[in-house]
């Protein structure tokens, strides 16, 4: 299943196929790319140690620019498919325990659907985790929609205007 709410420049996103055999990982973002080659050139295809082991870059995601606000977030992150991680590159915090989620990023297939996906998700979560879903403290919600509608209707409108000074 193609993983494609995150951008990819040249190449392509990771497929459950990369799994089998050799592993593969996408050098998503800039800072990540730079820090790995610096001013070498990387394509697809291309080989990395990672902890001693061999990956192989599948895709590269797009460089970030000033304007380019939306994917700073994958500036400084590399994405690997979840048995890849958790067979090569296991947490090393003494509290992980298998089966833990500690995040979870979802896109609801509008903006506008934003409350009809966490209406749809908390129940799965709840399910598979064994809490109860109307515990409002089970899970911790950071909504960037809820957010954005929240800082609209509490905040005024940005207005400039020119005073002249009276000295």
């Amino acid at each position: 299943m193609p993983r494609s709410h995150l951008p990819v420049d040249r190449g392509r996103f990771l497929v459950d196929q990369d799994d089998a055999g050799r592993p593969a990982w996408p050098c998503s973002g800039d800072n990540v790319r730079k820090q790995l080659f610096a001013d070498r050139q990387v394509l697809p295809g291309a080989g990395v140690a990672i902890n001693g082991l061999p990956f192989r870059i599948v895709g590269l995601m797009p460089p970030r620019t000033r304007a380019a606000v939306t994917n700073a977030w994958t500036a400084t992150r590399s994405t690997f498919l979840t048995p890849t991680m958790m067979r090569d590159l296991p947490p090393a915090d003494p509290n992980f325990q298998p089966g833990i989620l500690t995040d979870l990023i979802y896109v609801p297939g509008l903006a506008d659907g934003w409350k009809d996906a966490r209406t749809q998700v908390t129940p799965l979560l709840a399910r598979n985790h064994h809490f109860d879903p109307e515990d409002t403290g089970a899970l911790y919600f950071w909504d960037t929609v809820e957010n954005a509608h929240w800082w609209t209707a509490c905040s005024p409108p940005l207005t400039a205007s020119w005073h002249q000074s009276p000295w």
